[in-house]
């Protein structure tokens, strides 16, 4: 005998929720706010929610509960070509069933609309994360913004169109995280105004990005990962002591990667004091932020810096670290 669910009692009603397949759940999120509101109050917690904009771009749910599926809405590619607006709030909802994707509907909700309807209903508290991978050139970044607003972490993958990527970095102001895997600057002088904007965490990760002294010296960021660029170590050595006398003051982490094995990794540390800390003494870094949050370290060398903090440089993997205390 059918039910009018929500004229029940609230106890009733989450305990109904409760026993629902999860594909139900969803879809009884959205009929008002009300009901997102008691979906809520499931504590359904998801461990990551992604949107991937490429030929055909989704936003994915992941649940570090095993017994919840990964789950997956594809968005219409066309919304961010046009006026966004004129399209039916419709999605294909995949991950629920094996092999089976159906389209839902989901009334006033815009796509931006449903990221946040995620976030809401699967309790997660982390920041936006977009990924802008190749295929994605003919998206227009302008009406990505105007739908999901700023996003504060973003990665643009390799194989994605220089200009495009640009676009993204032009049109996204307030990134808090940015991925960069390819190099999409004609003037060095660009990737210069890259490096000097406020970010909590920088990674550029391209063989074809060169970086010169006066490029490390614009670094901004709190945490910085330079994978793969190309860099010499004698500049490295350059820059590591005009960072002991006071250079790049919030810079709590670097991460320098070489495609190959560095034949002579002492020269990054050369003419420089130290401690030698034993590579069988582990300690727990005690840094900014929650990047190396109690990560565990092996040695290295420890400096300090002409205002007295405290640092340890690492060099078989080249690797600076800030101590809080």
């Amino acid at each position: 005998m059918p039910f009018d669910l929500p004229q029940l009692p609230e106890n009733v009603i989450l305990e109904v929720l409760r026993n629902l397949e999860f594909r139900e759940i969803i879809l009884f999120s959205l009929l008002s706010t009300n009901s997102r509101k008691r979906v809520s109050s499931l504590q359904i917690k998801a461990s990551h929610i992604n949107m991937f904009f490429h030929a055909t771009p989704k936003i994915r749910c992941s649940f570090p509960n095993p017994s919840l599926p990964r789950i997956t809405f594809e968005l219409p590619a066309a919304l961010w070509k046009v006026s966004f607006k004129n399209y039916p709030a419709s999605f294909k909802l995949s991950g629920i069933q094996r092999g089976k994707c159906e389209r839902i509907f989901t009334g006033c909700l815009k796509s931006g609309d449903l990221f946040e309807h995620l976030y809401r209903i699967f309790n997660y508290r982390r920041e936006k994360h977009v990924v802008f991978y190749p295929g994605c050139q003919k998206v227009n970044p302008d009406l990505i913004f105007k739908d999901i607003g700023d996003v504060p972490s973003i990665i643009i993958a390799a194989g994605s169109q220089n200009d495009n990527a640009r676009r993204v970095l032009r049109t996204f102001k307030r990134i808090n995280k940015l991925c960069l895997e390819i190099n999409p600057f004609e003037d060095p002088n660009d990737l210069q105004t890259l490096l000097t904007r406020n970010f909590y965490s920088l990674t550029l990760s391209n063989s074809m990005i060169i970086l010169r002294l006066e490029d490390l010296l614009m670094i901004n960021a709190v945490h910085c990962s330079l994978i793969g660029c190309r860099i010499e170590l004698q500049t490295i050595n350059r820059f590591f002591k005009l960072w002991l006398a006071g250079s790049n003051p919030r810079l709590a982490h670097l991460k320098i990667e070489f495609p190959e094995p560095i034949p002579n990794p002492w020269m990054s540390i050369c003419g420089i004091w130290y401690q030698r800390i034993p590579e069988d003494q582990e300690r727990v870094v005690d840094t900014v932020g929650e990047v190396l949050w109690q990560n565990r370290i092996h040695g290295g060398f420890d400096v300090r810096r002409r205002d007295g903090r405290k640092a340890t440089f690492r060099i078989t993997a080249i690797r600076l670290f800030v101590w809080m205390r």
